[in-house]
This record gives C-alpha cells, structure tokens and sequence, in this order.
C-alpha cells in the first residue's frame, strides 16, 4: 500500500515538473490549431527564415544604401558612419540585458518581442524614404564643397532642405531596434534550439540554422 502511494505521489510530482511546450499567443490562448506547429523542426525553419531576412535587410540593404542616406538626407560622413555602426552599438548595450533576463524568463516570449522589434527597425528605416519628399538633386540648388572637411560634404542648400538631417534620428532609431531584435534572434535562438532538442541532434539542428 505505501509502496502505491509513494510511486504515486512521484508520477504527480513528475506531471506537476513536465514543461509546458504548447504553442499558443499567451498563456490562456492556445488554439488547437496551432499545437501541430509546436515541434522543433517548424521552430527550426522560422528561426532560419528570420535569420536570413535579418541579413538581407541590415548586412545587405541597409549597407548598401550608407551613400545614399548621405546625399539623400545630407548627412556627414561622420553621420553616416554612425548609422552604419549602430546596430552593432544597439546590440552591444543590449545584449547583457537580454542575456540575462532571457536565461530567467520566458525565452520564446522574448524571442517573438525581438521579432517584432526587428521587424518594426525594417519598417522605420522604410518610412524614411516614404515620408521624405521627392528627391530633385536639380532644384535643390545645393552647393557643395567636398574638399573642405575630412567629415564629409559640406552643403548650403535652401532652409527646407535643412529638417532632411532630422531624419539621421529616424534612421537611428531604425538601428536601434533592429539591434535588440539580432540580440533576441542570435543569443536566445541558438540556445532555445539547443533545449527543444536532444544532445545527439543539437549540432545538426544548429549547423542547419547557419
């Protein structure tokens, strides 16, 4: 009798200890439709899908377009090197703080909230173009002297043309974000991986993913 009661109480114990591994927004909705996605293999595929749009769009896009924010929103060199080098200065200050309340939290919770942040930076620098008016390099009338400061061009233009600098914030701010959401998706990703799956299979899944 004591001996059924004692593997009881440890089989309750054991479902009390089992993890919640249901996929759901929140922890009161849960759709049933979306349990069959609760596996490691559609885990690993977003994660990889996301990893490829962070690269295209910070290391590809936005590399690539540092000239054009510069004559654009006549920014400085100085400027638009620090536009560049943002997103590695957003995900150096952030990372501590993500390492550590990711290893004491709710790991896809943050994970998802890098995402969105990431996809939020993208959509930021986006409106830049769209909400900036059309570029006329002819009618500007800007006078520029290339030779006169090692921090880039210095123009004279008309003063409308003066709040187009404003947008070096809107451009920042874009970085910034999109630093927090490589902080999420490249420190928890990799870890969250590794814990959904077993150790015989973690290298794999985690070779794949780069």
């Amino acid at each position: 009798m004591a001996e059924k009661q004692s593997s009881t109480s440890s089989n309750q114990e054991t479902d009390v200890l089992e993890p919640d591994i249901s996929c759901g927004y929140t922890e009161t909705c849960k759709p049933k439709c979306l349990q069959k996605f609760a596996n490691p293999k559609v885990y690993l595929l977003i994660i990889s899908l996301c990893s490829i749009i962070q690269g295209f769009a910070v290391n590809g896009i936005n590399n690539v377009n540092i000239s054009s924010y510069e004559r654009r929103y006549l920014l400085s060199s100085r400027n638009s090197g620090l536009v560049a080098s943002f997103y590695d200065i957003a995900a150096g200050i952030t990372v501590v703080f993500v390492g550590y309340f990711g290893g004491t939290g709710h790991q896809p919770r943050y994970l998802g909230a890098g995402v969105a942040s990431l996809g939020l930076g993208c959509f930021i620098m986006s409106m830049a173009h769209f909400t900036s008016p059309s570029y006329q390099p002819a009618a500007a009338g800007l006078t520029c002297n290339y030779n006169s400061s090692s921090s880039g061009a210095n123009c004279a233009g008309s003063e409308d043309d003066a709040f187009l600098k404003n947008y070096l914030y809107v451009l920042l701010l874009g970085q910034a974000l999109n630093g927090f959401g490589g902080t999420c998706l490249y420190s928890l990703g990799v870890t969250y991986l590794d814990q959904s799956v077993s150790a015989k299979m973690a290298p794999l899944y985690v070779g794949e993913k780069y």
